[in-house]
C-alpha cells in the first residue's frame, strides 16, 4: 500500500500488460499425483532391472540408497522452501522410522522374489486392510 491508502502498480501493470492466466485449482494437485504415480512406476521397474539385469541380491544395501536419496530429496525441497521443517523427538520419530525401513525392504525382498504383476497385485492386496487400519486409528 501507498500512501493515502491507494496500491502501487506493478510494472507489468503500469505498461498495461495483463497477467498471464493462471492455472485452475486442482492443475497443481494433479501434477503432484501423476508425477508419484509415475515416479513410483519408474522406481519398481529401476528396482526390477538391478535385481535381474545385475543380479544384485543385496535388498537391504537398496533400501540404503534409497533412504539416502530420499534423504537428499527432501533436504533439496527444504532448501528450496517447498515445505516447513520441523524438529520432533527421536523416542517419536523411530518408531515411524523403523516401519518406512521395514516397508521398503520387505517390499524390495518381493520384488526381488516375483515378477513385477505379482509384486503390484501383492501391494494392492493390502490395501483395503490399510484403509480400515487408517481408519480405526
Amino acid at each position: 500500500m501507498g500512501q493515502g491508502g491507494e496500491s502501487r502498480a506493478t510494472w507489468a501493470q503500469q505498461q498495461g500488460k495483463a497477467k498471464p492466466a493462471s492455472a485452475p485449482a486442482w492443475a497443481k494437485p494433479l501434477a503432484y499425483v501423476l508425477l508419484n504415480c509415475f515416479s513410483a512406476s519408474f522406481i519398481v521397474f529401476a528396482n526390477k532391472a538391478v535385481f535381474t539385469t545385475f543380479r544384485f541380491k543385496f535388498t537391504t544395501t537398496l533400501t540404503l540408497i534409497h533412504t539416502l536419496f530420499t534423504l537428499l530429496g527432501m533436504r533439496v525441497c527444504l532448501a528450496f522452501g517447498m515445505f516447513e521443517g520441523k524438529q520432533l523427538p527421536a523416542a517419536k520419530l523411530a518408531p515411524l522410522a523403523l516401519a518406512y525401513v521395514a516397508y521398503i525392504v520387505l517390499c524390495n525382498l518381493s520384488l526381488n522374489i516375483n515378477t513385477v504383476g505379482f509384486y503390484q497385485v501383492g501391494c494392492m492386496d493390502h490395501l483395503p486392510e490399510a484403509c480400515w487400519g487408517r481408519c480405526l486409528l
